[in-house]
């Protein structure tokens, strides 16, 4: 058992349902009546869980989100890209919640709200569009289920050969300036 808990996600400790700690402990007399950290009852289906919360007792929705990092990496100034982000409720019940926070050059372009029932996912589509010649961020919300957060960076660059055009035209001005 050491090995994989399968837990919902780091610092949260409640088991999901394949993990083999479901119904993997064992049933002592004080566990009758009893009931978990979530409030709920403490032996399901016959046989406790390992670990502090029984699963099922309760029923959560979850937030799980495929990474807390999108990088755009390098985009041509007034161009785009655009990354997804899945999001899956790992939990029970439904998971309700939106993507908020999103401040230009980044934008949501689809996948919000979202409604999802137990192990259902879907995907939200992200934009970075920069419009100057320097590196942003900015860190959006993930609601619903616990909510969760991503950091989206990104850098903005000049169109190749604009530097070049913009070298030559400040050598001409300077040799026109030079020759009055």
């Amino acid at each position: 058992m050491a090995a994989e808990y399968s837990f919902l996600r780091a610092g949260n400790y409640r088991l999901t349902a394949n993990s083999p700690c479901v119904n993997a402990g064992t049933n002592l007399p004080w566990m009758a009546g009893a009931e978990d950290l979530d409030g709920g009852q403490r032996i399901l289906n016959g046989r406790v869980d390992i670990g502090a919360f029984e699963y099922g007792s309760v029923t959560y929705s979850f937030i799980c989100l495929n990474t807390d990092i999108v990088d755009f990496g390098k985009v041509i100034i007034w161009n785009e890209n655009v990354q997804t982000v899945t999001v899956q409720n790992v939990g029970g019940g439904t998971l309700t919640g939106e993507v908020t926070g999103a401040v230009m050059p980044f934008s949501v372009v689809s996948g919000t709200p979202y409604s999802l029932e137990e192990s259902d996912e879907t995907f939200v589509v992200l934009r970075f569009s920069p419009s100057g010649k320097e590196t942003y961020s900015n860190t959006v919300a993930f609601t619903g289920g616990g909510d969760a957060a991503v950091l989206l960076i990104g850098t903005g660059i000049p169109e190749p050969g604009f530097y070049l055009l913009f070298i030559i035209y400040q050598l001409l001005f300077i040799k026109l300036k030079l020759k009055s």
